[in-house]
């Protein structure tokens, strides 16, 4: 049986093994495939996933996403710092690897993976 998340997680053997010179080719087809979760994934409205971070206690104009404590995060909660960093590396029209680096991005990715039933 296929887990919930898997569709995501699937990238963090893809990150890991990937070398800086592909990251970019691998990095737009994430960034196709989160805009795919978000639209598909019915569980969590995760365009409202700044409503979500609100909720949990994290105002993003006071602190940086990759400053949120995740070991004792939720889904939900895993789920819209990834939707946040998607939407801000598109309205400063740049990718998500770029403005978060890859290891960021596994750690959230691990974390998903461990949650995912």
């Amino acid at each position: 049986m296929a887990k919930q998340f898997e569709f995501l997680t699937k990238y963090i053997d893809i990150f890991e093994d990937v070398y800086d010179v592909k990251i970019w080719d691998i990095s737009t087809e994430f960034e196709k495939d989160i805009m795919k979760f978000i639209d598909e994934y019915t569980d969590i409205d995760l365009k409202r996933y700044y409503d979500i971070l609100d909720k949990k206690g994290y105002r993003l104009d006071k602190i940086n996403p990759t400053e949120i404590d995740i070991s004792n995060a939720d889904s939900e909660l895993i789920l819209a710092i990834i939707v946040f960093a998607y939407r801000q590396s598109c309205s400063s029209d740049s990718s998500i690897v770029k403005n978060y680096n890859k290891d960021i991005l596994i750690k959230w990715l691990r974390k998903l993976k461990e949650l995912d039933k």
